[in-house]
């Protein structure tokens, strides 16, 4: 589980198709969107949109990530600031998220 307010943003790597004006090539290649959030809500900042998309609250980021994700081999980036890990939400609050990460590191 992630804490959705200790997350700086997103940023997903999608296929994108080619094109030349109005002519598609049948080029695959990949293009990089980021995700804000911004006074509450999340918003699609993809550069190849007019203009900002809402996505919605919080509830509506998931559902758009769960849709995202089973497409096209979508890559999803977690942006954070600092390096504490307070982001991550531990489910076993006896283990600190540093020693689970410890732990995962080993295997």
């Amino acid at each position: 589980m992630l804490k959705l307010d200790k997350i700086f943003g997103f940023v997903m790597n999608i296929p994108s198709e080619c094109r030349l004006g109005f002519l598609w090539l049948p080029l695959k290649r990949r293009h990089w969107i980021s995700i804000k959030n911004i006074n509450g809500i999340y918003y699609n900042l993809d550069s190849k949109l007019p203009k900002p998309s809402q996505i919605g609250n919080e509830e509506d980021l998931c559902n758009y990530f769960r849709n995202q994700l089973h497409l096209n081999d979508n890559q999803l980036f977690v942006v954070v600031t600092g390096d504490n890990y307070n982001w991550i939400a531990s489910e076993d609050t006896s283990t600190s998220v540093d020693q689970q990460i410890q732990a995962l590191d080993k295997r």
